[in-house]
């Protein structure tokens, strides 16, 4: 046996999984970064836009989402204080260290259910604008059925909240129990199964967008928008990547595919506006920039 090329290899897979650390880690610390710096704006672009947006076919689900980014970032920092109260405290407090990781973990499983639904959402709007833009004439259908679902939302949450309850206890049990590999396969693939089916349907419906793109007119506004360790730590990542990159591009969509929401940033900012309007002041008179429609903000893009 060449014990010196094995000993560089095992160097080199120790400096390769090193450096992938390293670059993964910077990354997600960048979407973080960029995840933080661009909520204010979001919520200070949909707060100026909110009088206009409630006369749109789409208003329950822009004002879902910016709903439901409240509850993301407040699930943030229940799970980064808790991670750090968590480190910071010594091992005399082990009941508190204990309700610390609960709290860290119930906030991560919060947080992915709503990443779930939101894949959802984000596919029903993608199907809603297609079939809006070619037949016109079932908008109120299709308005109908957005409605039905909003009404409905907290039943869909507590539909993924139980699936993802059952499944982290079946793979906690699966950690100390024996069960036949069958059985194991089987209940593996129903949520495994779920999992890329979710993602699968996230990435098909922005494919609904090309023949809408295709056919000359890019709609005004796109708001959105356990035995293998390797695979183990692949289904965790993509997981975290979910949610960190939901809030992110639901955020960026409704900043920058708007021309309108892009004008309303860039043309009447000022950090005393800003704010006044991130803190909810309000002022004795306020003049609104007059802002003309175009054929492209056709009032079921927008």
């Amino acid at each position: 046996m060449n014990f010196t090329q094995f000993s560089t290899n095992s160097s080199f897979d120790i400096f390769f999984d090193n450096s992938v650390t390293m670059v993964s880690t910077a990354i997600e610390f960048g979407f973080q970064l960029l995840l933080f710096i661009s909520y204010p704006f979001y919520i200070y672009v949909h707060k100026i836009n909110y009088t206009r947006d409630q006369m749109t076919p789409l208003f329950p689900t822009t004002n879902h989402f910016y709903e439901v980014m409240r509850a993301v970032y407040g699930l943030f920092l229940c799970a980064y204080a808790s991670y750090g109260l968590s480190f910071l405290l010594t091992g005399d407090n082990f009941v508190l260290i204990w309700l610390l990781w609960v709290i860290l973990i119930v906030s991560v499983l919060l947080l992915y259910v709503i990443a779930e639904v939101c894949h959802l959402l984000v596919a029903f709007l993608a199907i809603q604008k297609l079939l809006i833009y070619f037949f016109p004439s079932i908008e109120k259908y299709s308005i109908f059925t957005q409605n039905s679902i909003y009404n409905n939302i907290r039943k869909v949450y507590l539909f993924f909240l139980m699936k993802d309850i059952v499944a982290s206890l079946w793979y906690v049990s699966c950690a100390f129990h024996d069960y036949n590999k069958s059985v194991k396969w089987r209940i593996n693939m129903i949520f495994g199964g779920a999992f890329i089916i979710l993602n699968t349907v996230l990435i098909i419906s922005s494919l609904l967008y090309v023949p809408i793109m295709l056919n000359g007119a890019i709609p005004s506004t796109m708001h959105l928008f356990l035995t293998d360790t390797p695979a183990w730590m692949v289904f965790l990542n993509t997981i975290f990547c979910d949610i960190f990159l939901v809030p992110l591009i639901i955020q960026i969509s409704y900043l920058g595919c708007n021309k309108r929401n892009v004008n309303t940033f860039m043309s009447s900012f000022t950090l005393t506006k800003f704010i006044h309007v991130l803190l909810d002041i309000k002022r004795d008179s306020e003049v609104h920039p007059s802002i003309q429609f175009t054929d492209s903000s056709n009032p079921a893009f927008v």
